[in-house]
């Protein structure tokens, strides 16, 4: 264990970054990093842990390689120790995927995915929602990938893992639903899309609020969906909603602000070509 003040820092961190005030959380998670690491004796699992924890900050702040490198020393950490710890472990190579799916680089994230789903698989009693999250995840690099198919499958058995165990309004089935959106979006079937993404972004604001930033981006793909199915008006004040929210914040989020307007000045231009001649 580390001290009782580390251990309420971090706790106040991983508040902050639930309610997505990502500048206080940074704050608690600096200070009690630095406790940990002068924490004699060294207590090697309670750093990894908050190294772990802080990587996903970095990530929603869009450090990528921060959270990478704070991934990979919090695993050097852990296969230091006996014993295995294979719940941390397999929590770090699923994030190491999710960092890499987020760079772009899903070839890289592809094999930390699956080593997850693997060890998750063989920890005793099975966690079904870890598991259901760690498949959800692989599902979204298997969507960039092309996968379609496999991924669904894996969305749909997270989605109903979640629904039974957690009840239709939770936020991982708000999550599990953007991500089918976007899915549906890649596959050309819009109207499943925006159907998944509308539900989606009820639950995510019911949840976690209306101006939370983590849902940026399924406010950006609805709007993405809507300007393809020639819903114009709507696909515009989703895109002044977003730009809104990212205005807001403190720090960076996924999508950024020029993405947003890039998609935003497509649109225009779509919108533009669409007009009757004069």
């Amino acid at each position: 264990m580390i001290s009782a003040r580390a251990a309420s820092l971090h706790a106040a961190a991983l508040r902050g970054v639930s309610r997505g005030n990502y500048r206080k959380a940074e704050k608690a998670f600096r200070r009690a990093l630095w406790m940990a690491e002068k924490s004699l004796p060294p207590k090697p699992l309670a750093l990894a842990t908050l190294l772990n924890d802080f990587g996903v900050l970095c990530k929603y702040t869009g450090r990528f390689a921060l959270a990478r490198g704070t991934y990979l020393r919090a695993l050097k950490l852990v296969r230091r120790e006996r014993g295995g710890h294979r719940e941390l472990v397999a929590a770090l190579y699923h994030n190491l995927g999710g960092v890499e799916h987020a760079r772009g680089r899903y070839t890289r994230a592809l094999p930390y995915a699956r080593r997850a789903v693997e060890m998750r698989k063989k920890i005793r009693p099975l966690d079904r929602l870890a598991l259901a999250a760690d498949e959800a995840a692989l599902a979204a690099i298997l969507v960039e990938l092309g996968h379609i198919a496999e991924a669904r499958k894996l969305y749909l058995r997270a989605l109903r893992v979640f629904r039974r165990n957690l009840g239709p309004g939770h936020y991982e089935v708000g999550a599990v639903l953007a991500n089918l959106g976007a899915l549906y979006s890649k596959a050309l079937r819009y109207r499943a899309a925006e159907h998944a993404l509308r539900r989606s972004i009820a639950i995510i604001e019911q949840t976690m609020g209306e101006n939370h930033p983590r849902i940026a981006s399924a406010l950006n793909n609805l709007a993405v969906v809507y300007s393809r199915r020639g819903k114009f008006r709507e696909a515009t004040a989703l895109y002044r909603r977003v730009l809104r929210l990212l205005k807001n914040q403190t720090a960076s989020t996924y999508p950024d602000a020029a993405t947003v307007r890039e998609n935003w000045e497509k649109l225009r231009r779509i919108e533009s070509q669409s007009l009757p001649a004069r």
